[in-house]
């Protein structure tokens, strides 16, 4: 401070503020005026810093929130992909199985049927051309032995 705001501010606590002359009394109202405008500035700073800090944890319970939602979705997610993939396997193996008994049956019926066209045109075929490999053929004489005599040799 200046040598003349000292003056003026000891004039006015020696003597009262009606003790001042006009251009001290301008200068007594420009220093208050300046003094409550630097604590508005210093109250406004200390909102803002307070807002500040509300903010950031607002901010953090909301990142915390969004993450815990993030979380529940992917599970349930997956739980339903997972739900829906098993009912479509579940759907691909039936599908499978009802596929594979229409093939067998058709095979069946196909076989049964060239069965019967081949006893049709060639009804012995098949007792004829069967035979085990030690069969002879059916022209052979075959002398079976005779299992009451007794084969027995002298030294």
């Amino acid at each position: 401070m200046s040598r003349r705001e000292d003056g003026w501010r000891s004039q006015a606590a020696l003597f009262g503020e009606n003790s001042l002359n006009a251009l001290d009394r301008w200068r007594m109202n420009n220093a208050r005026d300046e003094e409550e405008r630097a604590q508005q500035r210093q109250q406004e700073r200390n909102e803002v810093e307070a807002l500040r800090v509300e903010m950031g944890g607002e901010l953090t319970r909301l990142r915390d929130e969004i993450e815990q939602q993030r979380e529940m979705q992917i599970e349930v997610v997956g739980t339903a992909l997972g739900e829906y993939g098993d009912k479509i396997l579940d759907r691909a193996e039936q599908f499978t199985r009802e596929i594979q008994r229409e093939l067998f049956t058709l095979v069946e019926k196909r076989f049964a049927e060239l069965a019967g066209r081949l006893d049709a045109v060639l009804p012995d075929a098949r007792s004829r051309s069967t035979k085990f490999a030690s069969e002879r053929n059916e022209s052979d004489v075959i002398d079976l032995p005779n299992p009451l005599v007794r084969k027995t040799t002298l030294n």
